[in-house]
């Protein structure tokens, strides 16, 4: 099953109220929800306050990134997304159910992708949309949700993603173009304890990449090129360069025996993935780091863990190695440099490091 982009509308049509002293607040009230308590507590808050300002209520609910379930292994994905459809279906009910008790024009936005994003999207598309001669505004004014001061990093699959508080925006369009990208957040999934070889290697090569995902989440472009542990240079942003270009050397390049270049490759620079951060776009290496992952376990699926290749070396001398190797050694380097990231977050915003 998939969620579709959907809006569903439930209860009476909204009309602006007269002007009431104390009452001149928000025409639209626009809450994200994950499931959890908090950003259910959130959504009541939102529709109480709706209620009270005789305002709209715009409810959004954002499936996992589609970007990131390469990083997953199909049964789980496919476990993942039937809990969204579920979840989303319920969701969709109380909306409607609320709607009815409580007088109040609800609106239900269903959107896949990663939350932070489509929060905005939907925030920039309600602002354009319900527009009102409203109470102490100029007509056309449009109202829509932010988050309130103090609050950081959005995060799909947690509830701190949910802003808590709506505010209006005088000019929406040009705050939300305004607003700051995050890494965004992923739900890591464990390695499996009881498996044969080839699904416990794939397991623990999964459990590694989300886990340099972890690290990076919430986090601006600035901090993600910040080199937080002097005097090394190595940041966020760099590792996750260099991961990318480390699974498509090893499974294509190499295993696969695929015919391209290197991602990253400059002459001047032979660590060009790791150093050249500062012009590098964020969001854009994300999305190549998940092709990159889903290139790989496309270019490993038609490969046996005994299937061998030539590593050539600059001497003419070769290493034969197998499939296996690769996994092996991929799950070491991931590891190794998520040691690397675990300091370099801790340094940045104080975050602990994980059991990872």
């Amino acid at each position: 099953m998939s969620i579709p982009v959907d809006r569903e509308e439930y209860g009476p049509e909204a009309r602006p109220l007269p002007f009431e002293r104390g009452t001149d607040g928000p025409r639209v009230v626009l809450v994200g929800v994950d499931g959890t308590r908090t950003s259910l507590r959130a959504a009541s808050y939102a529709a109480g306050l709706a209620r009270r300002q005789g305002a709209g209520l715009v409810v959004v609910f954002v499936s996992s990134p589609a970007a990131y379930t390469g990083l997953i292994s199909g049964v789980v994905a496919g476990a993942v997304q039937q809990t969204h459809d579920e979840l989303a279906a319920e969701l969709r009910e109380e909306c409607r159910r609320g709607a009815e008790e409580l007088g109040l024009p609800v609106t239900f936005l269903c959107r896949r992708g990663d939350a932070y994003t489509e929060l905005c999207k939907a925030a920039d598309e309600t602002a354009r949309t319900w527009s009102w001669w409203g109470r102490r505004s100029r007509p056309g004014t449009a109202w829509s949700a932010r988050s309130p001061p103090g609050w950081s990093a959005p995060a799909a699959g947690r509830s701190s993603w949910c802003p808590d508080i709506a505010s209006r925006l005088s000019d929406p369009p040009t705050r939300m173009a305004g607003m700051t990208w995050r890494a965004p957040e992923i739900t890591r999934t464990n390695e499996p304890y009881v498996a044969d070889e080839r699904t416990m290697l794939e397991g623990w090569l999964d459990y590694h990449r989300q886990t340099l995902l972890m690290k990076c989440a919430g986090l601006t472009a600035e901090q993600l090129k910040t080199p937080s542990v002097e005097p090394s240079g190595l940041t966020l942003l760099g590792l996750v360069r260099h991961m990318a270009d480390v699974e498509r050397w090893w499974f294509r390049i190499r295993a696969a025996g695929q015919d391209i270049a290197g991602l990253y490759d400059a002459e001047e620079d032979p660590d060009a993935d790791l150093n050249a951060v500062a012009d590098a776009d964020p969001e854009a290496t994300f999305a190549t780091f998940a092709a990159e992952v889903e290139a790989a376990r496309a270019a490993a699926a038609d490969l046996s863990l005994d299937d061998t290749f030539l590593r050539r070396r600059p001497d003419g001398s070769a290493d034969e190695m197998n499939v296996r190797w690769v996994y092996v050694h991929m799950i070491e380097e991931y590891a190794r440099h998520n040691g690397h990231a675990d300091l370099i977050r801790e340094r940045i915003d104080a975050s602990p490091a994980t059991d990872a």
